[in-house]
């Protein structure tokens, strides 16, 4: 899994993260991957995507449940 997630630095994903008993879907650029958990830059939108700056989360492996590119 981290290898493939590695191939997505830089791509802006969709992402369907569980948190703790809740699903949240997270718009993401991809920032680094380690052996069970990816960096991520958290966005609002699309627009905001391509200019400015988002909140850095740390997802484990095991709380992402899909990924989609965008």
């Amino acid at each position: 899994m981290a290898f493939r997630f590695r191939q997505l630095i830089g791509c802006l994903v969709k992402l369907d993260a569980e948190c703790g008993e809740e699903m949240e879907s997270i718009l993401a650029t991809i920032c680094s991957v380690g052996t069970d958990f990816v960096e991520v830059e958290v966005f609002k939108n699309k627009d905001k995507a391509k200019g400015g700056k988002g909140k850095i989360r740390i997802l484990p492996f095991e709380s992402i449940k899909c990924i989609e590119l965008e």
